[in-house]
């Protein structure tokens, strides 16, 4: 069997810079093209693509925890407790602020830019997918950002081929499938042991005495007055959003923070995507078991695609938290980790943090010798990276649709 792998990431790659320079943002791979792919298989042409994507990057989602920072900075100014740079940070932290009004989990110009350019990659890896009246059914969660990323992708896709057949979806009626949170969750599925070995991991990683001590001039008022694991978390989210949306900003969040400071805001990020979205035993495997409703869906539709003798695609638009779950339920490059600790957890290991962020996608892309050719065989791309399946194959990264099948089948099962 092919060895499973588990992504790895070079710190650059998480970590803001520091000293002024930028911040690396969200995105994957920014307007770059797909990394070299396997050749198709002898005899066999793409012919139908099933793909799951996240919506692509937002404003900053809610002002709740940077207006509580911004109210206990003002609190400490008008004591005068702050240093200069104490001040300065207030007053970047109100105009960072100021200039989302309005438009908080709003997706971007430059991130609608960035689906495009992803579906115009798509396109042009596939071409025999979408060539003459392919079909191609989009769907999408309510959420406007959602409805945005798929308005986006398709309109790239029409112009590649204003021929093909689109039907574009979005009600209550698919929720259930594109995002689990619809429905009713237990409170008792998330146990407090869980929330338990969460902030036992993340303990030593929320403050900074340093950071603290560059803001303020007073140790004992923040000793007395100020939440350094507000303040911490805040401001390192905050300079991860100055610099992806304004980094030409004269004044940098991002140089109040040491490399150190920022790989622990990484780690907890992804500590938090592990207790909650992963197989671990902590959250009673929870959040994989309620992508069971997309699998079926990726099934039934790919099953509809052969057996109409079609070509085309079937795009689903959503949000981290059900593409991550469904990674982890198909274990996919090796993300069905199911530990109750963290030890395999972190860069290098367990690492979610360079494939959740937008614009982030998993594409089956399945093939064929002819319409009527009955040995299917696909491949699993992750942001447009060939992944590995806990499958045996003879012919990696190819699989036989059959035996997928039948591992979909065994997991629904359990």
């Amino acid at each position: 069997m092919i060895r499973r792998v588990l992504l790895t990431v070079a710190l650059s790659a998480v970590l803001l810079a520091v000293s002024g320079q930028q911040v690396e943002n969200y995105y994957v791979y920014p307007d770059s093209a797909a990394g070299r792919l396997t050749p198709a298989p002898d005899g066999k042409q793409p012919f139908y693509i099933s793909h799951f994507g996240r919506y692509t990057t937002t404003y900053l989602g809610y002002r709740v925890g940077m207006d509580a920072v911004i109210k206990l900075l003002n609190a400490a100014s008008s004591k005068g407790k702050l240093t200069e740079t104490g001040k300065n940070t207030l007053r970047e932290m109100k105009s960072v602020l100021h200039s989302f009004e309005n438009r908080f989990g709003d997706a971007t110009q430059r991130g609608l830019r960035h689906q495009r350019l992803l579906a115009r990659r798509m396109a042009a890896s596939f071409p025999e997918v979408f060539v003459g009246s392919a079909v191609v059914d989009a769907y999408s969660t309510i959420k406007a950002r959602t409805v945005l990323t798929m308005g986006s992708a398709t309109q790239e896709l029409m112009l590649f081929n204003p021929k093909m057949r689109i039907s574009l979806h979005s009600s209550l009626k698919d929720m259930s499938i594109l995002d689990y949170n619809t429905k009713h969750v237990p409170e008792d599925e998330v146990p407090d042991s869980a929330r338990q070995a969460y902030d036992a991991f993340c303990k030593p990683l929320q403050k900074s005495a340093r950071l603290a001590a560059l803001l303020f001039n007073d140790s004992a008022y923040v000793a007395a007055e100020v939440d350094e694991v507000l303040l911490n978390h805040e401001i390192r989210k905050a300079a991860v959003q100055q610099d992806l949306h304004y980094p030409d900003r004269k004044f940098k969040l991002s140089s109040l923070l040491t490399a150190d400071e920022i790989k622990a805001f990484w780690l907890m990020r992804n500590a938090h995507n592990y207790v909650n979205f992963s197989n671990t035993p902590l959250n009673n495997h929870y959040r994989p078991d309620r992508q069971r409703e997309l699998l079926q869906h990726i099934v039934a539709q790919a099953d509809s695609c052969i057996a109409k003798r079609q070509n085309g695609a079937t795009l689903r638009f959503g949000h981290e938290q059900s593409l991550l779950p469904l990674l982890c339920l198909l274990d996919v490059n090796g993300f069905g980790l199911a530990e109750a600790s963290f030890d395999n957890v972190g860069i290098g290991k367990w690492w979610s943090c360079d494939i959740t962020e937008a614009p982030a996608n998993l594409q089956l892309v399945f093939y064929r010798a002819n319409p009527y050719d009955r040995d299917i065989l696909f491949k699993v791309l992750l942001n447009e990276q060939e992944a590995v399946l806990p499958l045996e194959t003879s012919c990696w990264p190819y699989y036989r649709w059959a035996d997928f099948r039948q591992y979909c089948k065994e997991l629904l099962k359990q």
